[in-house]
C-alpha cells in the first residue's frame, strides 16, 4: 500500500473539523437549544482568546435582540387577539420586563461550539441557551391591566 494515501487519511482524521454550525438567530422549537453565532477577525483582537470573548459577546447581543424581538411580537399579538388597547405605560413596562428577563436568561448561556474560519481568518463561536430557559421568558407580568 503506498504511503501517500495513508498519510492523507491520517491527516484527514486528525485535522480539526471547521464545519460551521447552522446559524440560529431566533427560537428553534425543534431543538433543545436556541442560539446565535458570531465571528471576529483576528486583526480585531490582540489574542485568539480575546477574539473568542468578543465573538461570544456579539453572539449574546444578537441572541438577546432576537429573543426580545420575538417576545415583543408575541405580546403585540396577544394584545391584538384580546382586542384591547395597551397603553404606552403598559407597553413600556412589558418591554422593560422582557429586557430584564432576557438579560437574566443570557447569564446562563454557554458557548456550544467554537471554530476557526481559516479562509477569512476569523474566530467564531455559537452561543446557546436551553429551550426551557427560553420558554420561561414567555411569562409576562400578571399585574398588567389590559
Amino acid at each position: 500500500m503506498p504511503r501517500y494515501p495513508l498519510a492523507l487519511l491520517c491527516l484527514l482524521l486528525t485535522a480539526p473539523l471547521l464545519a460551521e454550525p447552522l446559524w440560529v438567530s431566533e427560537p428553534n422549537y425543534n431543538s433543545a437549544l436556541n442560539g446565535a453565532s458570531s465571528c471576529i477577525s483576528q486583526t480585531q483582537a490582540p489574542t485568539p482568546a480575546l477574539a473568542e470573548q468578543m465573538a461570544a459577546t456579539y453572539a449574546r447581543r444578537e441572541l438577546m435582540q432576537s429573543l426580545e424581538t420575538t417576545l415583543n411580537a408575541s405580546f403585540e399579538q396577544m394584545v391584538t387577539a384580546t382586542g384591547k388597547v395597551a397603553s404606552a405605560e403598559v407597553k413600556r413596562a412589558v418591554k422593560d420586563h422582557i429586557h430584564i428577563q432576557t438579560q437574566g436568561v443570557l447569564r446562563g448561556s454557554r458557548i456550544a461550539e467554537k471554530w476557526y474560519d481559516s479562509r477569512n481568518q476569523q474566530v467564531c463561536v455559537w452561543v446557546v441557551i436551553e429551550q426551557n430557559r427560553y420558554q420561561a421568558l414567555n411569562t409576562l407580568p400578571t399585574n398588567l391591566n389590559l
